[in-house]
């Protein structure tokens, strides 16, 4: 059903329509009546006067009228009666007390916002790498985290910088995440002072100073080694037990099945000779098969010669061993660096082998091996 369903008197064009002729004779026919009554002419104020009454009486007949004048009176009355003049001085005050009741908003929405706890550690190193650090968040996450130090006490390789959240938003949770670089001979004596900044839940921007001993930088750098050795032992470990277990699991299955070589064990160290960065790789495991072995080293070696030969598998008797020439650079005396040995096996599966090589006067340990049968 469409149209206007009203009865035609509550409506707006039939109430105008009806109301203004109403006023009109209204206007017309009591001024005449008077003037007949009296015998005299009405000034024109009268005229006004008997106008007012005839809307005053129609805006409260006529339901249209009614509802578009008493209505808007009685919204004004609302307002005027809302309005309560104040001085300078109170509008002060009220300004002061609003601006106080958000700053405590503020500070409260602050504390809600559990805090990281912040620690920076030098101990943790994968594959012996000297230059790596760690940053570890103890406590609840924060967001865009930015580490920087004093260049006169660490030097980082480029921005450090983890986008994103960094934690796990539980309370005794920890996790860490590296970077790499280097402290100067002032951070090693006197400890290196690092900045956070972050960002809480709320968006909030906070900072804080985080202190790395000159005790734990030294723990560091002395336990890099070990823990690459401990590291390349466990992980050989796990990888020889595979290897025998399968290769017990294969003799039982067929007694036809050959048995394996031996792999070769790696080993690099200085050779004795007059000459200068002169360096021998050597395979010290006899009967072992290395074809077509190849070495290659982090940017902090440079290896001069080809690096590569043809074969250095083991005698029967003993093992083989090939020269090379290779230069460290001032990093690489420094933090040490990771050797790859390449070569393949009777099989002619390629193996690697990661060594790791203190310094120039230093003999490498083994880091890491990867067998494939």
């Amino acid at each position: 059903m469409s149209g206007d369903q009203s009865k035609w008197y509550d409506r707006q064009l039939s109430a105008n329509v009806v109301g203004g002729l109403i006023v009109a004779v209204i206007v017309w026919g009591v001024p005449a009546l008077i003037s007949e009554a009296t015998k005299a002419n009405l000034p024109f104020w009268a005229y006004l006067v008997v106008a007012g009454v005839a809307l005053l009486i129609g805006s409260a007949v006529i339901p249209v009228w009614r509802r578009a004048t008493w209505g808007n009176v009685q919204r004004f009355a609302k307002w005027a009666l809302a309005i309560r003049p104040v001085t300078a001085k109170q509008r002060a005050a009220l300004i002061g007390e609003g601006y106080e009741s958000h700053k405590a908003e503020i500070e409260t929405e602050r504390e809600r916002a559990r805090q990281p706890r912040w620690s920076v550690s030098a101990e943790d190193r994968l594959m012996g790498d000297m230059a790596l650090h760690w940053l570890h968040n103890h406590g609840y996450a924060g967001y865009d985290v930015r580490l920087t130090a004093d260049s006169s006490e660490f030097r980082t390789d480029g921005e450090v910088f983890f986008r994103g959240q960094f934690g796990d938003a539980r309370p005794g949770g920890i996790i860490g995440k590296y970077f790499r670089g280097a402290p100067t001979e002032k951070g090693r004596m006197d400890g290196v002072t690092f900045t956070v900044t972050w960002l809480d839940g709320h968006g909030n921007d906070y900072s804080r100073q985080v202190f790395m001993s000159p005790e734990e930088i030294r723990k560091g750098t002395d336990s890099a080694a070990e823990e690459a050795r401990s590291a390349g032992w466990k992980e050989g470990y796990a990888h020889a037990k595979e290897f025998y277990e399968n290769a017990i699991a294969e003799a039982e299955a067929s007694r036809l099945a050959p048995i394996p070589l031996p792999a070769p064990r790696w080993m690099v160290a200085p050779e004795n000779t007059d000459e200068e960065d002169v360096y021998v790789l050597r395979n010290s495991v006899p009967r072992s098969v290395a074809r077509e072995v190849r070495l290659d080293a982090d940017p902090d070696f440079k290896i001069v010669d080809a690096g590569h030969w043809q074969d250095l598998s083991g005698t029967e008797t003993g093992g083989a061993s090939g020269t090379f020439m290779g230069v460290f650079t001032p990093q690489g005396i420094t933090f040490g660096v990771n050797l790859s040995v390449k070569w393949f096996d009777e099989h002619g599966n390629q193996q690697v082998a990661v060594l790791f090589l203190r310094g120039p006067d230093e003999t490498s340990t083994i880091v890491n091996t990867t067998l494939v049968i």
